[in-house]
């Protein structure tokens, strides 16, 4: 099960090696739920919302496959540069024909587009996507186990 849905919870997650794992209970709405997986980027975290959405009513969404597009590299032009959100900084870099978004801290990541201002990761479940405002974004949002919003600064 997944935080939220203005229940109280009690949860805990292992990750080791390559298997993920999840426990929680509802006190309130006096359910639980394990989730298991044999590969960590099984999306179990998502796995885990969407099955407590289901067992309390509220509104989920099915997965999709999301399939890759060809952009010319002047959109993804569109998109380079430096972006802030509260509590960390993107830098979004172009090379060739492929996106690359690198948060404050972390590596350097591929964005795969599938519509002219929507990227997804393949090695986490993320997608990010571009406010265009003229020739260049004003905001790019993150969204992974919920939305970050960040302004363009350069």
């Amino acid at each position: 099960m997944a935080p939220g849905f203005n229940k109280k919870q009690f949860a805990v997650g292992v990750g080791l090696n390559v298997f993920a794992s999840g426990l929680a209970r509802s006190p309130d709405g006096d359910a639980g739920g394990i989730v298991l997986a044999n590969f960590e980027a099984a999306k179990a975290r998502r796995l885990a919302r969407d099955l407590a959405a289901i067992l309390f009513g509220e509104t989920y969404e099915f997965p999709q496959e999301r399939k890759e597009i060809a952009l010319d590299p002047a959109v993804l032009d569109r998109y380079t540069g430096k972006y802030e959100a509260e509590k960390m900084s993107f830098t979004v870099t172009r090379e060739g024909d492929r996106l690359f978004v690198q948060a404050t801290g972390q590596g350097k990541l591929q964005v795969y587009p599938y519509a002219e201002n929507k990227f997804f990761l393949k090695v986490v479940d993320a997608t990010v996507e571009f406010n265009p405002a003229g020739a260049k974004a004003s905001e790019m949002v993150l969204n992974q186990a919920g939305r970050m919003a960040a302004r363009r600064v350069e």
